[in-house]
């Protein structure tokens, strides 16, 4: 039986949420059958743990504040989130920098202490932590590399080069690149580059759904059930039986995310 895991995925978001009974269904219909879904700000944490209690076995929570919304994070309420809900929080995330859009300086040390706060959060609770880093690799790194060097490390939606990639494994043993819809694209080539070059114990099948839908739905909804697209590209690229990496790829996260 195949057995696919979406490692990242907001079916709490608004334009998934009310068909969320739909959304899981077809993602089942596909392989899909662990689905985790993973934080931003704390009204993201209310709904994903209504849908680890309404699918549970394929719904997991992963508690986090993302960098966009650096300045709503308390680390008291987070922690009380996990504790809480720690049988099916399996993450901390998605946390980590973002400087895409124009962010001040203030702004860019907020969020570096607020990244490091839930890194040792996640510490707290022996956590792996799901990392979103946007427009800001260096300062990432070495935030990763002073604070997390020991812990599993999921960099979401990996965007970085091959040598950013080496770069990571050298320093951080225990770190993996989330991989999705963006693999697909005709603009790809630097993620098909990662891909080939990093060995496959370190990838993770994500859909960062409703976003990043793969091609030939680009620009649509995503939702989790887009794992298997994904997985075949891989499969595709790495001229490998689609088999292998339904199997290496579900052991991953299955190792990674202790399930």
């Amino acid at each position: 039986m195949i057995m696919l895991f979406d490692t990242h995925t907001h079916v709490n978001d608004d334009k998934l949420y009310e068909d969320r009974k739909e959304v899981i269904s077809r993602a089942l219909q596909n392989s899909v059958k662990v689905i985790l879904n993973t934080g931003d700000n704390f009204a993201s944490l209310e709904r994903i743990k209504k849908l680890t209690e309404e699918f549970p076995g394929i719904c997991y929570s992963v508690f986090g504040i993302h960098p966009s919304f650096c300045k709503e994070y308390d680390a008291k309420k987070l922690s009380t989130y996990i504790s809480e809900n720690i049988n099916s929080v399996l993450a901390v995330g998605e946390i980590g920098l973002d400087y895409f859009y124009e962010v001040s300086e203030e702004e860019k040390i907020l969020q570096k202490e607020v990244f490091i706060s839930e890194i040792m959060l996640a510490k707290r609770y022996q956590l792996p932590i799901v990392v979103h880093s946007r427009s800001a690799d260096e300062d990432t790194f070495v935030i990763l590399n002073e604070y997390a060097k020991n812990m599993k490390v999921d960099l979401h939606c990996f965007s970085g080069s091959v040598e950013m990639a080496e770069r990571y494994i050298k320093n951080i043993p225990n770190i993996m690149f989330g991989i999705g819809g963006v693999l697909t694209f005709n603009n790809a080539k630097r993620l098909v580059d990662v891909v080939k070059k990093v060995p496959l114990k370190h990838l993770l099948l994500e859909t960062d759904a409703p976003y990043l839908s793969p091609s030939p739905y680009r620009g649509k909804i995503n939702e989790p059930k887009s794992i298997k697209i994904i997985a075949e590209k891989l499969s595709e690229i790495l001229g490998l039986e689609f088999s292998e990496i339904e199997k290496a790829t579900t052991l991953n996260a299955r190792r990674f995310f202790n399930l």
